[in-house]
This record gives structure tokens, sequence and C-alpha cells, in this order.
């Protein structure tokens, strides 16, 4: 009778614990992500920037993207000039292989650039701001 009674009790104990379950099915077999939000601008040095050490300046939003993220401070563009040097970040060619030498001529398009990558690995993208550059807004999310 006891064997039974323990039996019962140990069936009622499984059946709570299986009903307890955590729930992994929202969760997604992708692993998580970092949030990336790329802010291009041009001809700003990195000093501009009071969290980089701009004592006059005062920019209290880009200090808290600075303390919560990853800033660059020593960088390089091939070319000095807006859509040239947009359309190297973009696609990770030189400006000699993309050959987009002024904001007023496109070189052929690459065959894949950054925000497309990004979004078939599973972001969202989105573009703000001036675009006179190769980036397609059809490739982009609607957010």
């Amino acid at each position: 009778m006891n064997i039974h009674k323990y039996t019962i009790v140990g069936l009622f104990v499984l059946l709570i614990l299986i009903s307890c379950k955590y729930d992994r099915s929202n969760m997604g077999d992708k692993k998580a992500m970092p949030n990336i939000l790329l802010i291009q601008t041009d001809q700003q040095r990195y000093n501009t920037i009071h969290a980089l050490g701009n004592e006059v300046i005062s920019t209290p939003n880009l200090d808290r993207l600075v303390k919560s993220g990853m800033s660059f401070t020593n960088s390089f563009v091939s070319v000095p000039v807006c859509l040239p040097s947009r359309w190297s970040l973009h696609s990770g060619m030189y400006t000699t292989t993309h050959q987009s030498w002024s904001n007023h001529h496109l070189g052929p398009r690459p065959g894949t650039n950054l925000p497309l990558e990004l979004k078939n690995a599973g972001y969202q993208t989105a573009l703000m701001g001036k675009n006179h550059s190769f980036l397609n807004k059809n490739e982009m999310d609607v957010i």
C-alpha cells in the first residue's frame, strides 16, 4: 500500500515538474546578436566628441553611445570624398576597385554590401540621412 502511495506522489511530482519546464519555443535557434549602430559622418575627427577628448563641445547622446559601445579613434579612407568613402566602407573595396572617384560618378555596383550581408545574417537594417551611394532602399527593412 505504501509503495502505491509513493508511486502516485512521485508521478504527481513528475507531472508538476514536466508542466513547469522552461519554454524555449520563442527563443529561436540563433545566438544572441549584438546591436550594431553605424554612424557615418563626413569630415569629422574623432575628438569632436566630448567623450573622446573634446572639453569644449557637449555631445551627451554620442557620449552615451561611446561609453556603452565602441568607437574608433584611428581610421583611414582611401579618398576624402563622401560617396567613394562610404562606398568603400559598405563594399569593403578600395576606391581603385569600385571606381567611384567623386560624389557624381558611381562605378559598377558591387556584388554585395555590408547592410545586405547584415540583413542576410538576420539583422534588421535601416538607412537614415543622406544616401547618394549604391545602397538600394529596397534592400533595407521598413522600421
